[in-house]
């Protein structure tokens, strides 16, 4: 009896000595991948920022770049639905430097779902002196290679509860 017990007790440290590094092992890749995902949504933020920052510069080229060959853009300005670079640079193209302002408002609301990611949130334009025009908006990326490319980009006007229709009111009451 003695011999089975000590190959026993051996048997159990050696398993349980298997199971700390295996459990130590997926520790670390946890903490790799939470840091990882910590990284892809610094990058769709600074992403998102130079979007904002430069869509005021004028240089469409800068612009396209951002997007992915299959992109969508339905503009908020504009009745064509923009797929493909050359109708992104058509859009972008009459931007003039200076009198466009952009900017993101935070909380910006970004998931990662592998080498997708959505950015849904509000920001803010502003042409000239005018005041703020406040916009929601969604943007979807897709992980290329290093950068984090624009899949689908689609802002509208931020509702004003003042000219909400009463149909509206009545379907939406809580705004």
């Amino acid at each position: 009896m003695p011999v089975f017990s000590c190959l026993s007790r051996l048997t159990a440290n050696h398993y349980l000595r298997l199971l700390y590094r295996r459990l130590g092992l997926v520790f670390a890749l946890a903490a790799c991948s939470l840091q990882a995902y910590g990284d892809d949504i610094d990058d769709i933020r600074a992403t998102a920022n130079f979007w904002a920052e430069n869509i005021g510069e004028g240089n469409a080229d800068v612009m396209v770049g951002l997007y992915a060959e299959d992109a969508i853009l339905p503009s908020t300005s504009s009745p064509v639905l923009r797929k493909g670079k050359t109708l992104f640079r058509e859009y972008f193209a009459p931007t003039r430097p200076g009198v466009l302002e952009m900017f993101f408002l935070e909380p910006m609301n970004i998931r990662v779902f592998g080498g997708i990611a959505v950015n849904t949130g509000n920001y803010g334009t502003r042409v000239g002196d005018n005041e703020p025009i406040p916009l929601r908006s969604s943007f979807v990326y897709r992980k290329s290679g290093d950068p984090w490319l624009i899949i689908d980009h689609h802002s509208s006007l931020m509702p004003d509860k003042n000219l909400l229709t009463p149909l509206q009111t009545t379907l939406f009451p809580s705004g």
